[in-house]
């Protein structure tokens, strides 16, 4: 079961990471070419699809009702198939020569930072670390 404070997480990373990635598509737009954007583009459906992926499946896995050899499989499945379709996606549009690495990397790693940010100004950061002094 997903208690209501793992789905305002869920929620607010998202919720930073899209205003994050509009803000970073823009700034794309301005700057660079359509490789730019794309790549862009491409990085952030990858992070935030894996995000939503990720959180879907912990939410089914976390459920104590399945058995833990099936939850792990269901997890290793899950995450070579998301990293197959990613890599055959990225092959092909570095084939196609639409990719621009940097951008790409800034694709993927923003929501990494959406992540940070939501643990700094949510408090949630704050309330783990009291919680853990107190078990000190």
């Amino acid at each position: 079961m997903v208690h209501s404070g793992e789905m305002n997480a869920a929620a607010g990373i998202k919720r930073i990471a899209l205003a994050a990635y509009a803000a970073a598509i823009l700034g794309a737009a301005a700057w660079g070419g359509f490789n730019v954007v794309f790549s862009v583009a491409l990085g952030g459906a990858f992070a935030l699809g894996n995000l939503a992926a990720l959180d879907r499946l912990l939410a089914r896995v976390a459920s104590p009702d399945i058995n833990p050899v099936a939850a792990g499989a269901a997890v290793t499945v899950s995450f070579y198939a998301r990293l197959g379709l990613m890599a055959a996606a990225l092959i092909a549009c570095l084939k196609a020569g639409w990719i621009h690495i940097p951008a790409l990397l800034l694709g993927l790693s923003l929501t990494f930072a959406a992540v940070a940010l939501w643990l700094l100004f949510s408090g949630s950061a704050r309330g783990a670390a009291l919680e853990m002094e107190t078990r000190i």
